[in-house]
């Protein structure tokens, strides 16, 4: 299963295992904005399956809502050891649109990020280090192209200071923000 370290916590397996930081009802990140969550209903989505593989039926589940966690994902057998009802497929990660616009988040001073040559986090850690392929620096309102950048930081750190902009996309396996800032990580 290939998702990010903020689904793979919520996941009643990880749970089970007794890998998750996550526990119901308690803040996994100072952001009080922060949502997201796995919807395996998204059309034409490559993430998406009406059922799992144990044939229950998949659902969009909001597991982190304003930085609260808030519902296991589970299959039907880790769901039965946690005693939690199963919620069908993992699907994309979906993040609500955020407050700021393109523009803003891209100002003076920010690095943005276009592709890496590999970027794979830690799925329990959270720890993260990739080289970026191409990226552009903003600075005295010009876009600079950088590559061969280090780009390093924690997943769970960056919660705290994300910020994302209002303007949305959908790819294979996300349907959020099209540009997401956080102060944390380092290039």
């Amino acid at each position: 299963m290939d998702v990010t370290p903020t689904i793979i916590h919520a996941t009643a397996q990880t749970t089970y295992r007794g890998l998750s930081r996550y526990k119901i009802n308690e803040r996994v990140t100072t952001n009080k904005s922060f949502t997201i969550a796995s919807d395996p209903l998204v059309d034409w989505n490559p993430r998406s399956s009406a059922f799992d593989s144990d044939g229950v039926a998949s659902k969009r589940i909001t597991v982190v809502k304003d930085g609260i966690f808030t519902e296991y994902l589970g299959s039907q057998r880790f769901s039965h050891y946690l005693n939690v009802k199963p919620t069908g497929s993992v699907g994309a990660t979906r993040l609500p649109p955020g407050a700021e616009t393109e523009k803003k988040l891209l100002s003076d001073g920010v690095l943005e990020i276009v592709s890496f040559s590999s970027y794979s986090p830690n799925s329990l850690s959270g720890d993260f280090s990739a080289e970026v392929r191409l990226a552009y620096r903003h600075a005295r309102g010009k876009r600079i192209p950088l590559n061969h950048v280090m780009f390093t930081g924690n997943v769970f750190k960056m919660l705290d200071a994300m910020r994302a902009s209002n303007e949305t996309i959908e790819l294979d396996g996300y349907v959020g923000p099209r540009h997401v800032a956080s102060t944390t990580a380092r290039a």
